[in-house]
């Protein structure tokens, strides 16, 4: 890595962090993902096949591209193309002015995005916002342009098969119900995390919310969401159409990427509405700072258990004893990872969220909290 001058971090992800770096000859700027695989033995696997499934989907225009893997000791260094616009919600919010039109342009960029990726049999699993980058800010009335980042648990369906059997690890907002339930994943389960998403772009809020995890899946798993007046009531019936189709709970009847494409809504573009969407960057500006400060809560957390980890391993090391982890999973991911029995889960909850509430109740109000959690994150921090 001698010839990179490492910069200011850019994000840490499940089990690497990401920086800014700058090839010293070139002064090109890219992104780096360094991965310690000595502090988890499960890494080895993840990391070979994030870089194979990396490698497969490359020169796509909708998929960030991996430019180099550098070994260094028990350090990996993957170097991909820089994106300095930010990632979908930043870069709609750096706008002034935002439409179902507009919307429309960037949900197409996804499916792009995932039906390229499907074609070749992989499937992402971790579908969200912060998994969709903006290449470079945007002009005043420019669309970003978006690219499919992190495939870090991402998987590779058998040639013979169309499902393939995963773990539940995820980000919960944005899981298919059959992930929840631990069954097979097809292809599908990345078009019902977009179907959240283009909720998500029109609303500024998602169609499934609730504090509570168990309560959140039991109402994935029953497909319990409404188009809440007033947030809907001037979006066109055509997309209200395909988040019902990317919303199915069965995964046999729910749309595939290639035929999200051709949906009438991407196909009667020019008759959608370019009226400005004030009340959605207003509640989507609501739901992205709470979601920000989740993050931030979590990343302190994780940078302390990872500081711990680091100084459980050097004293064990003195000791010279050996150990197979020394960070489990479920502590140090910032995704979920529940427990095996997905249904038994499902089936102990009895509680379900109203879907009457006014959603964006909740949301706004669950922010002072965060903020209590990241300060107490932040002293934990410091007293490591």
């Amino acid at each position: 890595m001698d010839s990179f001058e490492i910069q200011e971090e850019l994000g840490r992800g499940t089990f690497g962090v990401v920086r800014k770096c700058v090839h010293k000859r070139s002064q090109k700027a890219l992104a780096v993902k360094e991965i310690n695989m000595e502090l988890d033995g499960q890494n080895e696997h993840m990391v070979a096949n994030e870089i194979k499934i990396c490698k497969k989907l490359q020169q796509h225009a909708r998929i960030v591209h991996l430019e180099d893997v550098i070994y260094v000791d028990n350090i990996v260094y993957l170097i991909f193309e820089y994106l300095s616009g930010g990632d979908l919600f930043d870069g709609i919010l750096a706008r002034n002015w935002y439409s179902e039109k507009q919307s429309c342009l960037l949900a197409k960029q996804i499916l792009e995005a995932l039906q390229h990726c499907h074609r070749l049999k992989v499937i992402h699993r971790d579908l969200k916002p912060e998994n969709l980058l903006v290449c470079k800010p945007c002009q005043k009335g420019e669309i970003p342009h978006l690219k499919l980042t992190d495939f870090g648990i991402a998987c590779e369906i058998p040639e013979d098969s169309n499902v393939i059997s995963c773990g539940m690890t995820g980000s919960p907002l944005y899981m298919a119900p059959e992930r929840i339930l631990e069954r097979p994943n097809s292809c599908v389960v990345d078009v019902w995390s977009c179907g959240v998403i283009l909720f998500v772009l029109l609303a500024g809020y998602p169609p499934f919310w609730n504090e509570d995890v168990e309560k959140l899946f039991l109402s994935i798993v029953h497909g319990n969401y409404s188009f809440h007046d007033p947030y809907w009531s001037k979006v066109s019936d055509g997309v209200k159409d395909l988040i019902r189709r990317m919303l199915q709970v069965d995964p046999t009847h729910r749309i595939t990427a290639a035929d999200a494409l051709e949906h009438s809504w991407f196909q009667d573009f020019s008759h959608l509405s370019s009226d400005n969407k004030e009340k959605t960057l207003k509640t989507l500006e609501a739901f992205d700072a709470r979601r920000k400060l989740k993050s931030l809560a979590l990343v302190l957390i994780a940078r302390k258990r990872f500081s711990s980890a680091v100084s459980k391993k050097l004293d064990k090391d003195r000791r010279r004893r050996t150990s197979t982890s020394y960070i489990p999973d479920n502590e140090l991911q910032s995704h979920t990872n529940t427990s095996t029995d997905g249904v038994s889960q499902i089936q102990s909850i009895h509680e379900t969220q109203s879907t009457e509430e006014d959603p964006m109740t909740s949301i706004c109000d669950g922010i002072d909290d965060l903020q209590v959690t990241v300060e107490d994150a932040s002293d934990d921090v410091f007293n490591v």
